[in-house]
């Protein structure tokens, strides 16, 4: 695959006028005449770059820290996208892989802790710190169960979370680290996923065109329940009237419905994604020439 970086966008634009005023006179008539005309350019210039080598690889196939994924629970977003969308397993407990020969279902623990996790999102009982170590470099990040703090919260058992994945049920805080398997009761590991790996999985939520399966030109994927899917794009043959976002391949339409909130989220989640994985390169500032006559 081939990824283009933008590197600047420069709006270039023109104004020009004119104006024109006569006195024409002959045999019959005469009198004065007056004209004018006005023309506006607009001509953005996007300067593209593609990603290769070292950039593509830290960029794109480094997995997301997983203090990064999940201080964005705490900016809001919905614990049950990020956890299906950017975590491959949650201290053992094994998410979905629908792509491809290696399609598997989720371990049946991991939509169980997706809706507790979810629940306790909603009633304000997920946070996340940072603690300070003594030496530099040395900070932890911890994830943070609280207890209900009014009657009117869900009655979700903290300690069902930890008794679910393995941690120290009388504790209310965790160390989390990158990795596999459960690294002890006071903390718990997150492998988490590359932007490359992310968009890969998405795409076993395409609608193939059956004659492209027929044909052999795509691998078949396992497509989730209904209920559990991250997106939704559709295919038709001709261009649909009311797309969020499309694009034409091989004769076929691949689209995002306008009215489809969940695609539609999911889609934007994916964009801050590639910017929150996005970690620049020390280049020298572009020189810019402007014509001035």
């Amino acid at each position: 695959p081939t990824f283009l970086d933008v590197q600047q966008i420069v709006a270039g634009y023109t104004i020009e006028g004119s104006a024109t005023a006569g006195w024409a006179e002959d045999g019959l008539a005469s009198g004065w005449s007056f004209g004018g005309t006005g023309k506006f350019t607009d001509r953005p210039t996007l300067t593209y770059r593609p990603l290769d080598g070292a950039e593509f690889n830290r960029e794109l196939m480094t997995p997301i820290p997983p203090f990064a994924i999940f201080f964005m629970v705490q900016m809001g977003w919905p614990v049950d996208l990020i956890m299906r969308m950017c975590v491959d397993s949650f201290n053992g407990i094994e998410n979905r892989s629908g792509f491809g020969y290696k399609a598997k279902r989720a371990d049946s623990k991991f939509d169980h802790l997706v809706e507790l996790m979810q629940g306790l999102q909603d009633s304000g009982r997920i946070g996340m710190r940072l603690k300070r170590g003594e030496k530099p470099g040395g900070d932890d990040t911890v994830i943070v169960f609280r207890e209900p703090r009014e009657e009117q919260d869900p009655e979700i058992e903290r300690g069902s979370i930890a008794r679910l994945i393995g941690t120290d049920p009388a504790r209310t805080d965790y160390k989390l680290f990158y990795g596999t398997g459960q690294p002890g009761p006071d903390a718990i590991a997150v492998q988490s996923r590359s932007i490359l790996h992310i968009m890969i999985e998405l795409a076993a939520y395409v609608q193939v065109p059956t004659e492209h399966e027929e044909e052999g030109r795509v691998i078949p994927v396992m497509l989730e329940e209904e209920a559990n899917r991250l997106l939704d794009i559709r295919t038709d043959s001709s261009r649909p009237s009311d797309a969020y976002v499309s694009v034409k391949y091989r004769g076929h339409w691949f689209y995002i419905d306008d009215r489809d909130l969940r695609s539609k989220r999911t889609f934007t989640f994916l964009s801050l994604l590639a910017s929150l994985a996005e970690t620049g390169t020390d280049q020298q500032a572009p020189m810019l020439t402007i014509p001035t006559g």
